[in-house]
């Protein structure tokens, strides 16, 4: 978790977030969801929120039970940054 911390420091300072390349599957929440923090960066939470639930919804009806959120959460598997 530090290295991550200290990873969107750095990318915070230099206003640049490195945010990889999604598993082709994951890939139109990918694009809801960066469309939605695109908007808050606008300040439009109202279209953000509405972005983000998209993507939320995309990634629960093609992951009904993510078991690799466990290992995100629990530190059995380092995340790519």
């Amino acid at each position: 978790m530090r290295d991550f911390i200290v990873d969107w420091w750095e990318q915070e300072e230099a206003c640049q977030y490195d945010i990889g390349c999604p598993d082709f599957t994951d890939r139109p929440a990918m694009v809801y969801a960066v469309c939605g923090l695109r908007e808050l960066c606008g300040v439009n939470r109202r279209t953000a929120l509405h972005f983000l639930r998209m993507a939320v919804s995309e990634l629960e009806a093609k992951h009904p039970n993510p078991s690799d959120l466990d290992d995100l959460i629990y530190g059995k598997r380092k995340v790519a940054v």
